[in-house]
């Protein structure tokens, strides 16, 4: 397909588009596709429900440690320490977060190439991830 580029209403290039030629929506695509299967999601909305869940557990979490006050004083939830399994909870939640933010990482730097690589979806671009839970 052939793009035309004006400039003033005048033709100042000419040139030829590939549409096979991958795209930022293609990458981000890749990236959902890999996030899903490393959280064993069933589809992009699966894993956003996914996220979510773990967004307000690590909230909830959150607010042992720092407590809930109550608006006419005391507390809703009272601040405490927490316990080995909450720690334990925490470490796992962060871990899954970490296991997004590389795959984003790799989505990002792919997406800013031009041209994006047609290769893009290739492991060798994208960081090793194994099934979080």
């Amino acid at each position: 397909m052939k793009e035309q580029v004006f400039q003033n209403g005048t033709l100042i290039a000419e040139r030829t588009v590939d549409l096979s030629d991958p795209t930022a929506a293609d990458v981000r695509t890749e990236a959902s596709r890999r996030m899903q299967v490393a959280f064993g999601a069933r589809d992009a909305d699966h894993l956003a429900i996914i996220v979510a869940n773990a967004t307000r557990e690590v909230a909830r979490l959150n607010q042992i440690k720092v407590g809930v006050p109550h608006p006419s004083g005391g507390w809703l939830v009272e601040p405490r320490e927490w316990d080995g399994p909450e720690r334990l909870r925490l470490a796992q939640l962060h871990g899954a977060d970490m296991a997004l933010e590389v795959i984003r990482i790799a989505s990002n730097a792919l997406e800013a190439m031009h041209p994006i690589p047609a290769d893009f979806a290739d492991d060798t671009r994208w960081p090793a991830t194994k099934q979080v839970s």
